[in-house]
């Protein structure tokens, strides 16, 4: 599969839209680039692995460097700008640390929200045809709509709760909890289409899966002030919201988004191995299927 049917947006977008701007965008050509370079070392890892990373990091250098310069320009690429920063985040998801002793917020909250950031102050330059770019900042009608339509959502967040109270401290500011509930409503959407899938029309699945992809990679972003203040007063609520978060990306992503998997299994595996026996929590009762670890 071509690179660009496997990151989110999909061909249309990439071919159709963006990739006629790398011919005025050195730092978007080199995004890109450096995107195709890190599909084929995923797909040839054992043959031309080494190959590809070098080709990989020798472009993604090209493109900061370039992407830095364009942003302190005064007349800046609206649209190759923000292409960039959407392949670059791609890029940050492939790229992950597991620190066992770390309680720092997980890296995709800044880059995520600054993505967002972007789009929203550019938001009246933007040309018509890149109206797709709003799927990232969502909400994304067409996975609510199905949510809404399962009598689930409401359990759900019944679930999330309990085990919120089984993490919280005695004492828990109602502000922490104002803010998981809000990042918790956030995600539930995906986590009742995960519950419906078995009975979930082939056809229809099939028809939102992009949305689908568009809701989970926004969330971050989505939930950034909520989330934000959870890392700081309350960390294991939100590592808690991560784990559903990373169980449903291993879940609705399809097997090409191959940018996704490493961060998805790591941290999921992760998180797991920190929650799992903390304060009684049955994990296993609320996901939708054991992972093994």
């Amino acid at each position: 599969m071509h690179t660009t049917g496997t990151i989110v947006m999909g061909p249309s977008f990439w071919n159709a839209k963006v990739a006629p701007l790398t011919q005025q965008s050195d730092f978007l050509m080199h995004a890109f680039l450096a995107t195709a370079a890190s599909h084929l070392r995923s797909l040839l890892s054992d043959t031309w692995g080494p190959t590809y990373e070098r080709m990989e990091l020798h472009h993604l250098c090209r493109s900061l460097r370039l992407f830095q310069e364009a942003l302190d320009t005064p007349n800046i690429p609206v649209h190759s700008l923000l292409a960039c920063s959407v392949l670059l985040l791609h890029h940050s998801w492939k790229s992950c640390i597991v620190q066992n002793d770390s309680k720092e917020q997980d890296s995709l909250l800044p880059l995520a929200s600054g993505v967002q950031k972007i789009i929203w102050k550019v938001k009246k330059e933007l040309d018509p045809a890149f109206i797709d770019l709003w799927r990232i900042c969502g909400p994304t009608g067409s996975v609510i709509t199905y949510a809404n339509s399962t009598d689930v959502s409401h359990k759900l967040e019944n679930d999330l709760l309990s085990q919120y109270k089984q993490l919280s401290p005695c004492i828990s500011a109602p502000e922490d909890k104002t803010a998981f509930l809000s990042a918790a409503r956030n995600l539930i959407p995906v986590l009742a289409i995960l519950r419906i899938l078995p009975s979930f029309d082939p056809n229809l699945a099939a028809d939102i899966e992009s949305d689908i992809q568009a809701y989970l990679f926004h969330w971050p972003a989505k939930s950034d002030e909520e989330l934000r203040r959870l890392f700081e007063n309350h960390y294991d609520a939100a590592q808690l919201l991560f784990l559903y978060y990373y169980d449903a990306v291993l879940k609705l992503f399809p097997v090409h988004c191959w940018w996704a998997k490493t961060r998805a299994e790591a941290l999921y595996r992760d998180i797991w191995q920190k929650l799992k026996g903390r304060c009684g929590i049955k994990l296993q009762e609320h996901l939708a299927d054991n992972r093994p670890m």
